[in-house]
């Protein structure tokens, strides 16, 4: 599902992880898009975003997201959001992760947004 508006990256992005789809995720970011890991590396490409988001869709989660802020500037926007995610790793254990999101989202020739940057702003709950 394309993002119209930078307001709807977060409904749009839950929607795709509830669905277990890597390509609908992978579809909201642009080719070359950097994504800011748990350990603070930071990595770009969709190929390398993927082996992070088939980790991700592997636990099942449920994520939440609330949308606290957005900037916009001509084609380019910044997203400030709330975000957690329960569930269940590959030992069975419970995984609750959470974070305070900052997001580029760059506006794309056809009119959509996509991501350029995603820094989840990572933490534990």
């Amino acid at each position: 599902m394309p993002v119209h508006e930078p307001e709807e990256i977060d409904p749009v992005y839950a929607a795709a992880v509830h669905s277990g789809d890597a390509d609908a995720v992978l579809s909201l970011y642009e080719p070359a898009a950097a994504f800011v890991l748990s350990t603070g590396e930071t990595i770009s490409g969709i190929d390398a975003i993927r082996e992070t988001v088939n980790g991700l869709l592997a636990l099942k989660p449920r994520m939440d997201l609330t949308t606290k802020k957005v900037i916009r500037g001509n084609d380019i926007a910044l997203v400030y959001t709330d975000w957690t995610l329960s569930g269940t790793a590959e030992d069975g254990s419970a995984i609750n992760i959470a974070g305070n999101t900052t997001l580029v989202l760059r506006k794309q020739p056809d009119g959509t947004w996509r991501l350029a940057i995603d820094d989840p702003g990572w933490s534990t709950t």
